[in-house]
């Protein structure tokens, strides 16, 4: 079945150049164009991007920078600030927050508790430091998260890693341990006061640096620590309460105890 174009003639097309207005006319309506693509390609960029002041995570030591829509949190792509604190409120509540860990260290026995401090400033350095986040703080490069955090961080893994019955497969932990350590020698973590670095014990002031979800390692450091953070801390996570419920609890256990024949639970 043959088709019919009635505008296309079997004949040469002369060729026709256009008057120099025309050519003008043109050129400005192209370049009219290609401004609004281009324009349209740096919002997408801009879009791209989000702040992270006022996070409950990030926001005291990086709120004046960004991070990008593109790179993955928890596991999850988020795309504003309030998806970014959600989503790491549900991941470091739930189960893969531990089975990422145990993944990652090559163990198997971790439980979540005993769980180093600063663990959020690292991440969060961690974060910026995706190519995609870099470009989204061109002109205004993130400092370094202070090596003394750092260091304190990877470091508070040693309970864990050098744990047979957590991580049997010591060799292969201890190295994975090892190369962590050593980013705290990169330009990412190895900020000194000189260079106005983010010390995760402002950065975590609420929770003096323990995840948010870690209650009871808060509770058990202000309990014998003179951390200033402790004043704001003890009180927003009743620790009173908390300590008086294990008071009480322990009292409960030790009367069960007390008329039982040794051997027996």
């Amino acid at each position: 079945m043959s088709v019919n174009f009635p505008y296309l003639g079997r004949r040469r097309a002369r060729k026709f150049w256009p008057r120099p207005s025309v050519v003008l006319w043109q050129l400005v309506i192209l370049t009219l164009f290609w401004a609004g693509a281009l324009g349209q390609f740096s919002s997408g960029v801009s879009s791209g991007c989000y702040s992270l002041q006022g996070s409950k995570y990030c926001g005291v030591g990086f709120g004046d920078y960004q991070l990008s829509s593109f790179i993955q949190v928890g596991g999850v792509t988020v795309s504003n600030l309030a998806q970014f604190d959600r989503v790491l409120d549900q991941y470091f509540a739930s189960g893969s927050n531990v089975d990422d860990i145990n993944r990652e260290f090559g163990c198997n026995g971790w439980d979540g508790t005993n769980g180093p401090r600063y663990r959020v400033s690292y991440l969060c350095r961690s974060y910026l430091a995706e190519p995609a986040s870099q470009r989204c703080n061109t002109n205004n490069p993130p400092v370094p998260l202070c090596r003394s955090t750092c260091l304190e961080y990877t470091e508070g893994w040693t309970p864990m890693v050098t744990n047979t019955t957590a991580c049997p497969s010591q060799g292969l932990t201890l190295s994975i341990w090892s190369d962590l350590m050593s980013t705290c020698d990169s330009s990412y973590y190895d900020g000194t006061a000189d260079d106005q670095c983010v010390d995760g014990q402002k950065n975590e002031v609420a929770t003096c640096g323990f995840l948010p979800t870690a209650r009871d390692a808060i509770c058990a450091y202000c309990t014998s620590s003179q951390d200033a953070c402790c004043e704001d801390a003890h009180k927003s996570y009743h620790c009173d309460a908390l300590n008086d419920n294990q008071d009480s609890l322990g009292k409960v256990t030790s009367a069960n105890h007390s008329g039982l024949s040794p051997g027996q639970i």
